[in-house]
């Protein structure tokens, strides 16, 4: 046998790609059913964090696809290919053991970088600076916050990996590389200045 399937062949009993059940079908069949699994899968969203923002956004959107196409016809050919007792023996194997094969993701870069133009840029933070603000006679301390800005080139590979290599369904969780700057001054520095300013102010 030269290792072809042919187009009306099924798939031997207790094969699965992932948890999709490959059993007695075809290969056109099995890649119908693995694609509505992927349409699935690739509907979950992917909690995108950065700092101390985050955003959800769908694999799909991410640019996650699944083409599984040589894996299902790697299916097609278990046990259906040597001699006699080969494949009398990959059958037997099969009543007792299942065989589970792996689910592939792609990641198109493109969309991928879309999707983080889209929706992470703009989360981006200036820095700001802790100060003091006169109200009332009254000195008040405002806030600092840190400056964020995500770094794209980093978290394009980042989430690449991460998508063909870590997740597998259901919904992702994934901290992006950011550049962060601390703010200048801080609460107790400004507590310190209130109170010398507080005690030397007259009218």
């Amino acid at each position: 046998d030269s290792g072809t399937v042919r187009q009306e062949q099924k798939i031997l009993d207790n094969i699965y790609l992932e948890n999709v059940d490959l059993s007695g079908l075809t290969v056109d069949e099995a890649m119908q059913a693995v694609e509505r699994r992927v349409e699935e899968t690739t509907g979950y969203r992917i909690i995108l964090h950065m700092d101390d923002q985050s955003v959800g956004v769908t694999a799909k959107e991410l640019g996650v696809s699944g083409n599984n196409r040589e894996t299902i016809e790697n299916a097609a050919k278990i046990g259906q290919i040597g001699n006699v007792i080969k494949r009398y023996k990959v059958k037997k194997d099969l009543e007792n053991t299942p065989i589970h094969l792996e689910m592939k993701y792609q990641v198109d870069e493109e969309t991928l970088r879309e999707a983080l133009e889209t929706y992470c840029v703009p989360l981006n933070r200036e820095v700001s600076n802790y100060s003091l603000v006169r109200d009332n006679g009254q000195f008040q301390v405002i806030n600092g916050q840190r400056g964020v800005v995500l770094k794209e080139e980093e978290s394009v590979q980042l989430l690449e990996t991460y998508l063909t290599e870590i997740w597998k369904d259901g919904i992702g969780d994934v901290e992006l590389e950011v550049e962060i700057t601390e703010p200048r001054g801080s609460k107790e520095e400004l507590a310190r200045v209130k109170n010398v300013l507080g005690q030397g102010s007259t009218d």
